[in-house]
């Protein structure tokens, strides 16, 4: 499996120039190029043309060739037909040879197959250990896939953190006028959670005012009933001390107190004085108690637990708010630091520690999809002994079985070589016909091989003349490439202040194979401080790239390591400024293997 391929930085943005300048600049660059376009076709027509000649060139050359393998074809067919009566006497010789080997075959092909079936049994225990061995080196890939997908999965979130401090820097002004938008948001988010507080309170404390209203009716519905019951046993307390003294003045116990004294009258007297004034008491204690003026205690005990509750739900509200207005004040607090902290240096240096960060995160999955590729190779390796061991069953197997065959197949064997001798002499006749025809056709042969070379030579002087006009073509099409350069030169003049921080585009002069390396140069870029080389290969059997990987040098050239089994390389290079990037150069290809 191939490692996707991961969006790499983006090189810092053209910025806009003063016009005036550049537009006789760009009218006279376009002119160029015009005129470098007609060259270049004037140039591709003449190559045409020198590729027409050259086909015909190799074409007669094709067709002297082809002569020249007829005529030795002809010759050797020739001394073929010559050497077949000999080689036929031989033949004979050696079928009466073959049946003594082959009797020696069978005694060695039943010796064999006792080694044979030995062998089957080794060979299944090796299969085995492999199988297993093969299996351990699936689990060691699994297990690099998945590091190397969670390695590619932090380098893409180091691109896009990279990628939005970029825009940040690039953006500025709009960066800066969005924290302060951000900012004031904050506050007034902040102002709204403060006012949702206060909302928060005031119907909390309007809840508890109700729930200790609703108390103090219970507790003066209670206190009522306490009142009736006390008023209640004072009455009847003073009714029991007015009867219990009426009787000890009863003598005849006619219910009526017999020859009372004025005293006694008198104290009688007041002790039901007492005990009306503590009836009266209880009378009104059960007025004042009643539902129609304080309530029902369940309706009012309902209430509480209505009132209970209210104020439950507004504690949670209000610590609900509570939590908004502290989230929202350190919100206000973050954008406040973010905006106070908001300058171009800053962001510069998070863009710088970004990039770093992104640098050091591609490497990581680079080595990590490597190690998949390397995996992955132990796998197909541990597969390949697993099959060779599979095999070599079948081949101990059918070895015993061959073993047995040979010697009965020996006796056949010299039959078959008695009358390939018989045949051989037919075949002498055959071959002295076949020798004349072939003289015949080798002097035919030599007569069209002749013709042939007189082409050649004719082609080869149109080749010539057609390579003469492809170098004066290319010489109009050089001169129109200067004028288009000198005229990008004008151009780039007037964009000079725009790329003050930005390198030049790389030229690469070398990009060549040598050893297990590719080695690398190219130019000095104006404003580069490091380069950053890119390159990407094809293995053998794929026609698919690999992703792009990835070398920071500071010099001007750059080795890179030639990968098992790959075939072809595309590799370019870009200039590095800090965190700008100049354009890639063009891309080179490099043929490792055929």
């Amino acid at each position: 499996m191939q490692p996707r391929q991961v969006v790499r930085p983006r090189t810092s943005p053209s910025r806009k120039w003063k016009r005036g300048g550049t537009v006789s600049a760009e009218e006279s660059l376009s002119k160029a190029i015009t005129d470098k376009t007609a060259a270049d076709e004037a140039l591709t027509k003449a190559k045409e043309e020198q590729a027409a000649a050259d086909a015909a060139l190799a074409k007669a050359k094709e067709e002297q060739a082809a002569a020249d393998a007829a005529l030795t074809k002809a010759k050797e067919e020739q001394t073929a037909a010559d050497e077949a009566l000999t080689k036929a006497k031989e033949e004979q010789t050696a079928a009466d040879e073959a049946l003594t080997k082959a009797n020696e075959e069978k005694t060695a092909a039943d010796e064999g197959l006792t080694k044979a079936n030995a062998n089957v049994e080794k060979a299944k225990t090796d299969a085995k250990t492999a199988q297993e061995e093969y299996e351990n080196a699936l689990g060691a890939l699994k297990k690099a896939r998945e590091d190397r997908d969670s390695k590619e999965a932090a380098a893409k979130a180091a691109e896009l953190k990279r990628n939005q401090i970029q825009d940040k820097v690039e953006n500025f002004g709009e960066t800066k006028k969005q924290a302060s938008a951000d900012l004031e948001a904050a506050k007034a988010k902040t102002a709204e959670a403060e006012k949702a507080y206060k909302k928060a309170e005031t119907e909390l404390k309007t809840a508890e005012n109700g729930l200790e209203e609703n108390k103090a009716a219970l507790k003066k519905i209670e206190d009522a009933e306490v009142a009736v019951a006390k008023a209640k046993a004072e009455a009847e307390k003073a009714y029991d001390e007015f009867l219990e003294y009426k009787d000890s003045l009863d003598k005849d116990g006619d219910n009526y107190p017999d020859d009372v004294t004025a005293e006694e009258q008198k104290h009688l007297d007041d002790l039901y004085a007492v005990y009306a004034e503590k009836e009266a008491a209880y009378d009104k204690a059960k007025q004042e108690s009643g539902a129609d003026i304080l309530g029902n205690p369940d309706d009012v005990k309902k209430a509480i637990s209505d009132s209970e509750k209210q104020v439950k739900e507004a504690k949670v509200e209000l610590e609900k708010a509570k939590k908004a207005v502290e989230d929202a004040k350190a919100a206000q607090e973050e954008k406040q630091k973010a905006y106070d902290d908001l300058t171009l240096e800053n962001l510069q240096k998070e863009l710088d520690a970004a990039v770093k960060a992104e640098n050091e995160a591609n490497d990581s999955f680079e080595k990590a999809a490597e190690n998949v590729f390397d995996t992955k190779d132990a796998v197909q390796k541990a597969d390949e002994h697993h099959d060779n061991m599979v095999a070599n069953i079948e081949t101990a197997e059918k070895k015993a079985d061959d073993a047995k065959k040979a010697a009965e197949a020996a006796a056949k064997t010299v039959e078959e070589k008695k009358a390939v001798s018989d045949k051989a002499a037919e075949v002498v006749k055959a071959k002295e016909t076949d020798a004349a025809a072939a003289a015949k056709t080798v002097e035919e042969k030599k007569a069209v091989s002749d013709k042939a070379a007189e082409a050649v030579k004719a082609k080869e002087t149109d080749a010539a003349t057609a390579a003469k006009a492809v170098e004066e073509k290319k010489a109009t099409a050089d001169e129109a490439a200067k004028v288009v350069e000198a005229k990008k030169a004008e151009v780039a003049a007037a964009k000079a202040k725009a790329k003050k921080y930005t390198p030049a585009k790389v030229k690469i002069t070398k990009a060549k194979k040598k050893g297990k390396k590719i080695t690398v140069t190219w130019k000095k870029a104006k404003k580069a401080k490091k380069y950053k080389v890119a390159y990407r290969y094809v293995k053998k059997g794929s026609k698919k790239y690999s992703g792009w990987k990835y070398k920071t040098t500071s010099k001007k050239s750059v080795k890179i390591k030639i990968a098992k089994k790959s075939k072809k390389y595309q590799i370019k290079v870009r200039g590095m400024n800090g965190s700008y990037m100049g354009k890639y150069s063009k891309t080179k290809t490099v043929k490792v293997r055929k």
